[in-house]
């Protein structure tokens, strides 16, 4: 997929599933995985104001996950979009 089919992709299911937010998994095992993603995630915010959330790890190494910190980061991340909803 080019940027601009991934982006047109992200629009139509946010619209279809009516997401108030999504977010990305980068995988630093995986370079090429994550690769775009923050591209994405700025041309939803900028064409339609939906927000993401960054989570990292490393499928290769579990050193690079913090549970603490990914509970701590989605919790604001709903939080945020709770109140957004007011």
């Amino acid at each position: 997929y080019s940027i601009n089919q991934r982006i047109n992709t992200l629009l139509r299911d946010l619209a279809k599933f009516k997401l108030d937010g999504f977010v990305f998994h980068q995988n630093r095992s995986c370079k090429r995985f994550s690769m775009g993603q923050r591209d994405l995630a700025q041309a939803i915010q900028e064409k339609i104001g939906v927000p993401s959330l960054f989570i990292e790890s490393d499928m290769a190494d579990p050193r690079a996950y913090s549970e603490t910190q990914t509970r701590v980061k989605m919790e604001s991340f709903l939080e945020m979009l709770e109140g957004r909803k007011r």
